[in-house]
């Protein structure tokens, strides 16, 4: 219990330092469009045929449907989902570029007095949408990234992204000439961040334990001037390996100008940098939104718990650059197959920052913990926590 209020701690913290900057900086913060913001107020639409729908969906972006990222995968991904189901069920609103204030808490009573009954939070709001949730106990809200204890028609969904960041530690180890990976991370949040840092440099430090993996906050989840100039230090650090938690191509970007490497995130980023990029970290969100919309379609309402999503569709890598080369596309393909197999790469001992074990030997860090507690950096990891 401890654990999980230092992780509710962060949260409500990174949700009130985003308050206090005010709607209209806020949205231009959390953006996460590839083109600029053009309102400091979400954008809501509408699709599908009222007359024909059985369930009325509302989904909430911090950022734009084509942002080649984050957004643009949820938002094509509950597309596809419902194509699977039947479109004509259904009618869609969706609201982009929602600030974290308290105007997402009025487009989520919005679209609940519309008559939605199913509440995608893609966006992470926590309490902006979990208390509109708890006054319509007949309405399925599903929240990313959220942190039991959650509301009975409140349910947690996510991937379980320290898989594939792990996969993409092992590639940067085998590729690192230096033995630095420099880490761009949009917030200093232990979920989803710590445990994104940890993955890759275990990763790393499992084919090369010299590892380092250099990490500096961008403090936006989109922000990319902020975020090149990071990338740029880190370069001059001695980083060769380029890793973020962002939504955008940056890391891709700078690797292509510096003639090293970069990883993608939320989408094929290869276009970017074709010379350097490695691989991207995919998620398909479609299975898990077609479970709860054939759920909503029978009227079925759940909540309090956490759908994981494991490897394999719904979470894998893209296809490898054309540079990689081949002995590290086979190693990285075969720990990939062991994973998805059931081997967990996350046993102890394992040391902290200071180097004090915080796992001990033989010790397997269950989904759970690092899921909602994993609140430290380990041993390798060069930055503050």
């Amino acid at each position: 219990m401890a654990d999980q209020n230092i992780e509710r701690s962060f949260r409500d913290a990174l949700l009130s330092s985003l308050k206090l900057l005010g709607s209209g900086a806020v949205a231009a913060t959390v953006c996460l469009a590839l083109t600029a913001c053009g309102s400091s107020s979400s954008s809501t639409h509408s699709s599908g045929a009222a007359s024909t729908a059985h369930l009325k969906v509302g989904l909430v972006l911090d950022g734009s449907i084509n942002d080649g990222g984050y957004d643009e995968s949820a938002y094509k991904s509950l597309r596809a989902a419902m194509a699977t189901v039947g479109a004509n069920k259904f009618s869609l609103t969706y609201a982009q570029n929602t600030p974290y204030t308290t105007q997402m808490t009025q487009v989520v009573n919005g679209m609940i007095a519309d008559g939605a009954k199913l509440i995608i939070d893609i966006a992470g709001g926590a309490t902006l949408v979990y208390n509109v949730c708890a006054k319509s106990p007949d309405v399925q809200c599903l929240e990313v990234n959220g942190l039991p204890p959650l509301g009975r028609n409140v349910q947690a969904f996510y991937p379980k992204n320290w898989l594939t960041d792990y996969l993409v530690g092992v590639a940067a180890g085998l590729l690192t000439k230096t033995g630095k990976i420099g880490y761009a991370a949009a917030f200093k949040i232990p979920s989803p961040i710590f445990e994104s840092i940890n993955a890759v440099a275990l990763g790393c430090q499992s084919v090369r334990p010299d590892c380092k993996v250099l990490v500096s906050y961008v403090n936006s989840w989109y922000d990319p001037p902020t975020e090149t100039n990071i990338f740029n230090t880190l370069v001059g650090a001695g980083a060769d390996v380029l890793v973020s938690y962002t939504n955008d191509a940056v890391a891709v970007q700078v690797a292509k100008k510096n003639h090293i490497w970069g990883f993608g995130i939320f989408g094929d980023q290869s276009s970017f940098g074709p010379h350097a990029y490695v691989t991207s970290r995919l998620v398909n969100w479609s299975y898990v939104f077609e479970k709860y919309i054939r759920a909503g379609l029978a009227g079925h309402v759940s909540g309090g718990g956490v759908d994981l999503m494991g490897l394999g569709p719904e979470l894998h890598l893209s296809a490898f650059g054309k540079n990689v080369p081949a002995s590290v596309v086979a190693k990285v393909q075969r720990d990939y197959a062991a994973l998805k197999a059931g081997k967990n790469p996350f046993v102890g001992p394992i040391y902290d920052q200071s180097g004090a074990v915080r796992v001990a030997k033989g010790i397997v860090l269950t989904d759970a913990f690092i899921y909602g507690k994993w609140n430290w950096l380990v041993k390798g990891v060069v930055g503050s926590g």
